[in-house]
């Protein structure tokens, strides 16, 4: 509801089930979070978080690609932060547990795209030695972690070609990690 209306959520009444306080960014920024039916298991979550009872009447938003669905133009999701495929919302879904495990239908809809899906798939170890040596200077976890993301990245933006190349999704959506 918040990226549909462009109000916060104390504006449109769309709440999750609690309100949160947090010390993060600072106690007096303002903190602009979206309702939990958008995604983002963790959104600012970090200690010291305090959870507190809703102030005003509970209810969940739908991601916004649902709004195209339902009037009926179809949208493509890839790497959306916490959108699951088996919850559907989307004629095409990727979710962002894909590149954990590519290939799997139960992160792909339609679990037919699945193994077209893994083909699109970058893993960090086909990088270039000239992509890989700019990674050089930093320690070798940093260094493995940011291949990985990178990977991920380069995969959710292949992915999303892909639908665009269809040309069958009225919206296409990504999430890049980073």
């Amino acid at each position: 509801a918040s990226l549909a209306t462009g109000q916060l959520p104390n504006r449109h009444g769309v709440t999750g089930r609690f309100s949160y306080i947090t010390l993060l960014p600072a106690p007096d920024a303002r903190f602009l979070i979206l309702p939990s039916g958008v995604g983002f298991r963790a959104w600012g979550l970090i200690p010291p978080v305090r959870r507190i009872s809703a102030q005003l009447p509970a209810g969940q938003s739908l991601p916004f690609w649902t709004m195209f669905e339902r009037v009926g133009f179809p949208s493509s999701v890839v790497n959306w932060p916490a959108a699951l495929p088996e919850h559907g919302g989307a004629t095409r879904m990727i979710g962002e547990n894909f590149f954990e495990s590519p290939g799997s239908p139960a992160q792909v809809r339609p679990p037919s795209f699945a193994a077209e899906a893994a083909k699109f798939r970058i893993a960090p170890e086909q990088f270039p030695d000239a992509v890989r040596s700019r990674f050089d200077t930093i320690d070798p976890a940093t260094r493995t972690r940011v291949l990985r993301n990178l990977a991920e990245d380069l995969t959710a933006m292949r992915l999303t070609d892909r639908s665009l190349e269809d040309g069958q999704f009225a919206l296409n959506v990504v999430a890049l990690g980073g």
